[in-house]
């Protein structure tokens, strides 16, 4: 009998970070996450993007998971750069001295490797802020969607978070969220001419941050919009919301 204990010991201390108690393997996820640069949103809720990502996101990622982190502005698409990536599924967090604290040891690890990347992606995205501010006004979250298909990986639980105001701007008089999308009257127009992107099932959560100046006809018609188009881009909507990080947090931590 204590043989047949010992045999169940080892063998539940070698199971990989990327299962769970129960053995099932837990499906990496690949986290896409767009942030807006441009010049509608203030330094203070470019920094409150940095920082909800940094906690929301980055802290609750696992051992298995990767993201990506990439720009929004009127250059999203023809001058887009990775801002930040880090993939832990590339780390090694095994040590042969750990005896029967092996499971304990490795989580610790990944737990010293996820606020090393956390400080790590700070510096990264304030020298991007600066950086992004030199370039022309305006938001292509088309052009960036379509830079998004880029880093899509099968077999994985693609996430795309988007940090954005949502108003598309890239031509004054017909991509201009800033001044025209005022009810929902007009979301039927502006889908019946919106390009396709193609996101392939990826589960998608939008944070738009502070927005005191929008009025809220106009806010709901602008999520209205980006609701539909989502859909019709097969992706799945789980939040739109100018502040609310619960969802965003439970779908990270899944």
């Amino acid at each position: 009998m204590k043989s047949l204990i010992l045999i169940i010991l080892i063998a539940a201390l070698s199971l990989p970070l990327s299962c769970t108690r129960s053995g099932t393997t837990v499906q990496p996820k690949n986290i896409i996450v767009l942030v807006d640069f441009s010049l509608s949103r203030d330094t203070a809720n470019i920094r409150w993007y940095m920082e909800t990502i940094a906690r929301y996101v980055v802290d609750n990622m696992g051992p298995k998971d990767r993201i990506i982190i990439l720009p929004l502005d009127f250059n999203s698409e023809t001058s887009s750069t990775e801002i930040f990536r880090v993939d832990f599924s590339k780390n090694d967090y095994s040590s042969e001295f750990a005896g029967l604290q092996k499971d304990e040891m490795e989580k610790q690890n990944h737990l010293d490797s996820v606020q090393s990347a956390i400080q790590q992606f700070k510096q990264l995205f304030e020298i991007a802020r600066q950086k992004r501010a030199l370039l022309r006004g305006g938001t292509d979250i088309f052009g960036g969607l379509k830079i998004c298909r880029k880093y899509y990986v099968p077999g994985s639980r693609n996430i795309l978070v988007i940090c954005s105001d949502m108003l598309q701007f890239t031509d004054r008089n017909v991509w201009n969220f800033e001044e025209h999308l005022t009810s929902k009257d007009e979301v039927e127009h502006y889908l019946s001419i919106a390009e396709k992107v193609d996101l392939q099932g990826m589960q998608t959560v939008v944070l738009t941050g502070a927005q005191d100046s929008m009025r809220p006809e106009k806010f709901n018609a602008v999520k209205a919009f980006w609701e539909a188009y989502f859909i019709k881009c097969n992706d799945t909507i789980v939040d739109y919301s100018s502040g609310a990080v619960s969802k965003l947090e439970e779908l990270i931590s899944q």
